[in-house]
C-alpha cells in the first residue's frame, strides 16, 4: 500500500504542477503584447520542454478552472483527460456533470465516450439551431488556433534557416 500511496500523491502533483504552468502561461499572454506572445508561442518548444500544442492545451485547462467550468477540485489528474473536457460543449458539459464525469479520476475514454454519443447533428429541415451554430463557431476557433500555432511554428523554422543560410535560401 505505501506504493499506492506515493503514486497516488506524485500523480496528484502532477495535477498541481500542470495547472500552475496553465496559470503561468496565462499570466504571460495577458502580460505581453500580442506581438510579444506571438513570438513567445514561436520558439515555445525552444523556451519549454514541452510543444506549442501542449501549451496551449494548458492555457485552455487554466482557462476552464479560472472560469469555474472544471472545479480545482474535480480537475482531472491527467491534463490530456482534463482538456477533453474542455472540448465539450455546453450541452455535453452538463450532461457530464449529470452523470459525475467532473471528477479527479475520470478518464478519456468515459469523456470520449460522452462526446461521441452526445454529438449534435444540425437539423436539415431549414432552421437554425443556435447551439450547433455556437458549437461549430467554437470548433473552427479552435481549429484557427491550432492552425496559427502550426504557421508560428513554419514562421520560426523558416527564420532560423535565413539566420543560418542568410540570402542563399531566397
Amino acid at each position: 500500500m505505501a506504493v499506492r500511496d506515493e503514486v497516488n500523491q506524485n500523480w496528484s502533483q502532477a495535477r498541481d504542477s500542470f495547472l500552475a504552468i496553465g496559470f503561468a502561461l496565462l499570466d504571460l499572454e495577458n502580460v505581453l503584447s500580442k506581438a510579444e506572445y506571438i513570438k513567445l508561442r514561436q520558439g515555445s518548444d525552444r523556451l519549454f520542454p514541452f510543444s506549442d500544442a501542449t501549451a496551449t492545451q494548458l492555457r485552455r485547462i487554466a482557462k476552464a478552472v479560472s472560469n469555474g467550468v472544471i472545479p480545482l477540485d474535480a480537475c482531472p489528474e491527467s491534463y490530456g483527460t482534463a482538456y477533453q473536457i474542455t472540448l465539450l460543449n455546453e450541452h455535453q458539459l452538463q450532461v457530464a456533470k449529470e452523470r459525475g464525469l467532473i471528477r479527479p479520476d475520470v478518464t478519456r475514454r468515459e469523456i470520449a465516450s460522452l462526446r461521441k454519443e452526445t454529438v449534435i447533428k444540425p437539423e436539415i429541415s431549414g432552421r437554425v439551431d443556435v447551439n450547433v451554430l455556437k458549437e461549430e463557431y467554437r470548433k473552427l476557433l479552435r481549429h484557427r488556433e491550432k492552425l496559427e500555432s502550426e504557421m508560428a511554428a513554419v514562421d520560426s523554422k523558416i527564420q532560423d534557416i535565413r539566420g543560418l543560410w542568410g540570402d542563399l535560401v531566397e
